[in-house]
């Protein structure tokens, strides 16, 4: 994906996820897939508005990926004793 780029009052952003795309939370451990629905441009930088479901959070560039990660699930096995 090409990033997008936004010049307001002499400063440049980056955008990175475009609006209507799929993402995931870094620190989700469940990895629900969200939609990208809008920016905010605040002093600390971009916020991506997401949504999963019903619930709609902001979330900065940092927390965000294009692909779900699983490598942090940990599998347990019932059989086998703890």
């Amino acid at each position: 994906m090409d990033s997008h780029i936004l010049t307001k009052q002499h400063k440049t952003y980056r955008f990175f996820h475009d609006l209507d795309t799929i993402v995931f939370l870094i620190t989700d451990p469940d990895q629900l897939p969200r939609i990208v629905v809008a920016y905010r441009i605040t002093k600390q930088g971009i916020q991506y508005e997401l949504v999963s479901g019903v619930e709609a959070t902001y979330h900065m560039t940092s927390e965000i990926q294009g692909e779900a990660d699983f490598s942090k699930f940990i599998i347990e096995d019932d059989d086998e004793p703890l």
